[in-house]
């Protein structure tokens, strides 16, 4: 993993309300409107947002809903994008732990694979990570979502079991700014670092939701594999132990479930 410097700084654009930040980026992307700087797109409601696999991601007043827009050149978008998620997912989890901890629930968060951010099982982040080719440019998109100060009654009913907010596992509103500032920076060095080295992977790997538990995985066929989480391969892939060998998963699956010990 290799980090390079850029200085253009990231330019923040707040909306009270739009369909999606990442639709949003992808219209200015479509119509030659984005620039040729990072750009920041956030709002503080969400009416049609998406997460992976495109389900609808439901997003109140008192979220974090934000997209991160990132233009580079098509020679070296690949370098960025390969292991682009995990790095996003980790700088979401070292900023929701640092916000956690001031509130006394440090060491809390755990990491879906391969950047969904968990407490206790329920899901309070997402990120949705895209590529769109203009030209000789390419616009790397890194939307995140963030359950914030809402309770979970206001998500739909039907999430209300497998999701949370921070404000119901810190007990009293959090610092969202400072929230904010912190995922910005965190999604401009995953933005900056190309591929996935020994200590991300490490760290990944303290933190990884279901090592040891068994899973059920769907596979970009839609055929369901299941076994017990091993852990990471060097590329940040899941290993899979299944009967008595281990399978090493590709990168398009789905944990459809995480099952205790």
């Amino acid at each position: 993993m290799t980090t390079t410097e850029n200085q253009n700084p990231v330019g923040v654009e707040w909306f009270d309300v739009v369909d999606s930040t990442s639709a949003l980026a992808r219209r200015l992307v479509g119509f030659g409107g984005f620039g040729d700087r990072p750009r920041l797109l956030g709002a503080g409601r969400q009416t049609g947002g998406v997460g992976r696999f495109r389900r609808a991601w439901a997003s109140p007043l008192g979220g974090l809903w934000m997209t991160l827009g990132w233009p580079v050149s098509a020679g070296s978008a690949p370098g960025i994008v390969e292991g682009l998620g995990l790095r996003v997912g980790l700088a979401m989890h070292r900023a929701i732990d640092e916000t956690l901890s001031q509130h006394g629930a440090g060491d809390a968060a755990r990491i879906k694979w391969p950047n969904d951010i968990l407490v206790d099982g329920r899901k309070v982040a997402g990120a949705l990570c895209e590529v769109i080719p203009r030209g000789e440019m390419v616009f790397i998109l890194a939307g995140v979502g963030v359950n914030g100060n809402f309770p979970r009654s206001e998500l739909p009913e039907q999430l209300q079991h497998t999701a949370t907010t921070l404000l119901e596992i810190a007990g009293a509103p959090v610092d969202l700014d400072r929230l904010r500032n912190s995922l910005t920076d965190g999604l401009r060095g995953a933005m900056l670092t190309t591929g996935i080295d020994e200590a991300a992977l490490t760290a990944i790997g303290r933190v990884l939701h279901g090592v040891g538990a068994p899973i059920v995985v769907t596979m970009p066929s839609t055929q369901r594999v299941e076994g017990r989480l091993l852990g990471l391969t060097g590329d940040g892939r899941l290993r899979l132990g299944a009967g008595a060998g281990e399978v090493v998963l590709p990168s398009g699956v789905e944990l459809a479930s995480v099952n205790s010990c």
